[in-house]
């Protein structure tokens, strides 16, 4: 009866080992820096956007932030569609270096009173500097503020939150 709890044991031991030799390698990696207290979390996210294709980092993208975009589309009346499209295209579906770097996921240049932190990086011209955030959430509560303060958007308060078409000719 031993031996055979024994054996049974065995099996289950062998059995997670194989699922877990079969699992993604960066993940056990992640999971050991944090046991080290040696990690940087722009560098764990980005390891983990660079496992994805395409379209899974879009999907990836779309369901981490839509929270944030339907949030400023609450408080600032600027379709959810509008802000999160602007900030998968702005940001690369999060892979940007502005966006891993400084939590920028709309491209906002410091032009102006921005007070806050900054992050230079080559763009239209070389070493421009860019506004950076301490969270995400952050960056899209200023690109809406931003949207609303920016005389050249006020077409887009113009129209109704429903019109689309309207909306997309809009250039943001």
């Amino acid at each position: 009866m031993k031996r055979l709890a024994f054996l049974k044991l065995i099996s289950v031991f062998i059995i997670v080992t194989f699922l877990f030799s079969g699992c993604n390698l960066t993940r056990l990696n992640i999971k050991r820096s944090l046991h080290k207290n040696n990690f940087n979390k722009t560098d764990q996210l980005k390891r983990f956007l660079n496992n994805m294709n395409s379209d899974e980092r879009k999907r990836w993208y779309i369901k981490t932030y839509s929270d944030f975009a339907i949030q400023q589309m609450k408080k600032y009346k600027i379709p959810a569609s509008i802000i999160l499209s602007q900030g998968l295209l702005e940001s690369g579906a999060g892979v940007s270096t502005l966006a891993l770097k400084s939590n920028n996921h709309f491209g906002i240049k410091c032009k102006g009173s921005w007070t806050g932190k900054t992050i230079y990086a080559n763009d239209d011209a070389p070493d421009e500097c860019f506004r950076a955030y301490p969270s995400v959430l952050e960056s899209y509560k200023d690109h809406s503020d931003f949207l609303r303060k920016n005389w050249r958007y006020h077409e887009l308060f113009d129209l109704k939150i429903t019109d689309y078409k309207g909306l997309s000719l809009i250039h943001i």
